[in-house]
């Protein structure tokens, strides 16, 4: 896909896209190749701006091929987390839409748990996207500064309570990769509250196929899962005074369902492990 082409840069998908949305691009005398996939969230759609032509080609992750036909000099397609390939022909432009939220308006929330938690509820609401890496300011892998909520007995209720209402638009809800002992969110509802008032904003579900029983030299289990830790929402705009997210389900650590076990051949428990929650105001 980028043989004879130079990497010249990326595309700029805004101060937040930039988060979440990467697109490399790789330039040549026979035209472009540009390497698009999102960071890890749901399948996010996308309406770039072709200049020139009528349409491009799209080459998916497993090398099959596709014409995509322009409409209005756009192209609409889904950065997923696997690599797609868009190809550009000689004298094609493309420009990607930009996600600017604007201000984080969950700065000075209040946050609650319904259930035992680990480390102060502020670190969800601090700007930082804290990590578990060695090495990073603010992360380590001694004492992660992870905030992780108690899950397995059943599903449970987090509330961000903002100082006075405000209109919002959109939010992203930032948690950790499956890894280890780090527990990845797959499903849960998003409401918002004015008062005694809610409205469901989203339901997410993440599919992950049943674990299988394996016997191999270095594992009991294949397990089957995305690298699902960021979910973005953007929603009609809504007065809200308070946030919930009712929790139904995270991996078990590396292992996305009750029929794998961890080296010791326990079963992990799940947890709810979350980096950051912003609220925004709505869209433009």
């Amino acid at each position: 896909m980028t043989q004879n082409r130079a990497y010249a840069g990326t595309l700029d998908f805004g101060a937040h896209g930039n988060r979440f949305l990467m697109a490399l691009n790789y330039k040549g005398n026979d035209g472009s190749t540009l390497i698009l996939r999102n960071l890890g969230t749901l399948d996010f759609p996308l309406e770039f701006s072709v200049a020139g032509g009528t349409d491009v080609e799209i080459v998916d992750a497993f090398g099959n091929s596709r014409k995509e036909a322009l409409k209005n000099g756009t192209l609409n397609i889904s950065a997923i987390q696997l690599g797609t390939f868009i190809r550009l022909a000689p004298g094609q432009e493309i420009t990607a839409p930009k996600f600017d939220f604007g201000p984080n308006l969950a700065t000075d929330a209040a946050v609650s748990y319904s259930a035992k938690i680990e480390k102060d509820n502020g670190i969800l609401t601090n700007g930082i996207i804290e990590t578990f890496h060695a090495g990073h300011p603010n992360g380590g892998t001694g004492n992660s500064p992870i905030w992780t909520g108690e899950l397995n007995s059943g599903p449970q209720t987090l509330e961000l309570t903002l100082k006075e209402p405000k209109s919002i638009g959109r939010a992203i809800i930032t948690s950790v990769r499956a890894d280890n002992a780090f527990c990845a969110l797959l499903d849960y509802d998003l409401h918002a509250f004015d008062g005694a008032n809610g409205v469901e904003l989203e339901k997410v579900r993440t599919p992950c196929p049943k674990s299988d029983v394996c016997e191999s030299s270095g594992s009991s289990t294949h397990t089957w899962y995305l690298d699902n830790n960021t979910f973005v929402h953007q929603f009609k705009a809504v007065n809200a005074a308070k946030l919930r997210l009712t929790v139904h389900r995270t991996t078990r650590g590396f292992i996305p369902d009750e029929f794998g076990k961890l080296w010791d051949n326990k079963l992990m428990p799940m947890k709810l492990m979350l980096r950051e929650i912003e609220v925004f105001g709505p869209g433009n």
